[in-house]
Order: C-alpha cells, then structure tokens, then sequence
C-alpha cells in the first residue's frame, strides 16, 4: 500500500505538468502567442475546409498516458478584423459551440485581460468522460480568435499546472495591442 502511494505521489507532478524542467514556451513560428507547456504540443489542425478565408489551427499537449487530460490551444484567422460590436456575440458563440459539442454545462463564467485584450475564463462540466471538464479562456484580438483550455478531471483542471498554462499565454506580434 505505502508503496503504491509513493508512486502516485511520485508520478501526479508528472502528469499534471507541474514545475519540471519539461516546460517549454511554444511560439509557433506565423502564429501570434506564446504559451508555456510542460512539452512540444501537437499539430492536430484541421485541412482547409470550404471557406478558404477562415483559418484555424490547433495545438494539443496531451498530460496523461490515456489522453484524457491536457492542454491545447486553438487559433482562428476570419481573415479581416472582428468588428467590436461582434466581439462578445463570437465568445458567446465560441463558449455554446464547446458547451453543445459535449454536451457540457457552465459552471464559471468571468471576465479577464490577456496583454489589454478582454476575454472570459469559463468552467465547463461534461457528460463526456473523455473529458469531464473544460477550463477554457477565450480573446478575440483584431482578425483573431483565440481559445486555449486545460481539459481533464476537475482536479486536473484547476491544478497548479493549469494555472501556469492559462496564466502563461500572451498575444505577440499583429495581434498583440500597441503599448
């Protein structure tokens, strides 16, 4: 039993990505963020779909041997500035396309700031037990749209770990707002 118990104690910073020498600080060359994460995420980007003026691109850093918990970040292009009028309506749409897709509820919703730019954390339950909960904070910066989450068990999900993930992103190059 004890010996069990060292072992989990032993491998839970691990799998929570929490402060080891792992942590690397992901900027994507073409991309305009920069993000820590306990490893080299993956490009797991869907191909050009039929509206060849929207781009997206998505990143994920998967914590666990199952990939039930994780980190990724998803990057949108709608290839011309966001009006500020549509800002809040597109997080909206953003926070219900996740909440839909599985079959979530919100459990938090609040405002933050990334570099000047407004933008909300939300806390998602799902059914799904894949991924049983989503931290995800959302910004939209000119033609850009942002979201980046911790997903995985709830403790998982508010975890040192996650807050040094969520904490870390910065917008940088066009979108990132004159100082």
């Amino acid at each position: 039993m004890k010996t069990r118990v060292a072992l989990v104690l032993i491998a839970a910073p691990l799998l929570l990505g929490a402060d080891t020498p792992e942590w690397v600080k992901f900027a994507p060359r073409g991309e305009s963020f920069s993000v820590l994460m306990p490893k080299q995420p993956t490009d797991v980007s869907p191909n050009a779909g039929a509206n060849a003026a929207v781009r997206s691109k998505a990143y994920v850093c998967q914590t666990d041997a199952a990939g039930h918990a994780g980190f990724s970040i998803n990057v949108t292009d709608r290839g011309q500035p966001l009006p500020e009028a549509a800002r809040e309506k597109t997080l909206d749409s953003v926070r219900d396309g996740l909440t839909r897709a599985y079959k979530g509820k919100v459990v938090k919703e609040e405002s933050f700031e990334v570099n000047g730019v407004k933008g909300r954390e939300i806390l998602i339950r799902s059914e799904s037990k894949q991924v049983p909960f989503m931290r995800v904070r959302l910004c939209a910066a000119k033609s850009m749209i942002f979201h980046w989450m911790a997903i995985g068990p709830e403790d998982v999900v508010k975890s040192p770990a996650a807050d040094k993930f969520l904490n870390s992103f910065e917008l940088a190059g066009a979108d990132a707002p004159k100082r």
